[in-house]
């Protein structure tokens, strides 16, 4: 997690190299080259000083990362703009492929991103558009 000391705002990420990843995302970072936008911008104005990379969970499996990913991105409520620099969820920016369940906790956090709680037979509705638009 980078977490921005200033406004308390949180990007999560997962990486089986977490000093690798921390180095890559700080050197993008400072060259200006960050592919999250809203990141990058943040580190620009409130500059290096105020983020702070924060090891969340260590010795996962491969297996495990994504969706552990995704919790944390669900439990930090890190794509809503007021609370995060996240922009989507892994899968959504072609993340690798999930198990069925991990697919179901994207689609909910997704849905609770757009339309807030989830009622049950609107998430059905819609749960179902989406798999008719991906066939």
């Amino acid at each position: 997690m980078i977490l921005n000391t200033v406004n308390l705002k949180v990007y999560i990420g997962s990486s089986n190299n977490l000093l690798r990843r921390k180095r890559e995302h700080f050197l993008l970072l400072r060259r200006n080259a960050h592919k999250n936008t809203y990141l990058q911008n943040a580190f620009n104005k409130y500059e290096e000083k105020s983020f702070t990379f924060i090891i969340l969970e260590k010795g996962i499996s491969l297996d495990e990362l994504l969706e552990r990913e995704i919790y944390h991105i669900v439990e930090k409520d890190s794509i809503n703009k007021n609370k995060g620099y996240n922009l989507c969820m892994p899968e959504l920016n072609g993340g690798p492929l999930l198990s069925e369940d991990g697919k179901e906790k994207v689609r909910r956090a997704r849905y609770i991103q757009l339309y807030g709680d989830i009622i049950e037979e609107d998430y059905s509705i819609w749960k179902q558009e989406l798999d008719i638009k991906k066939n």
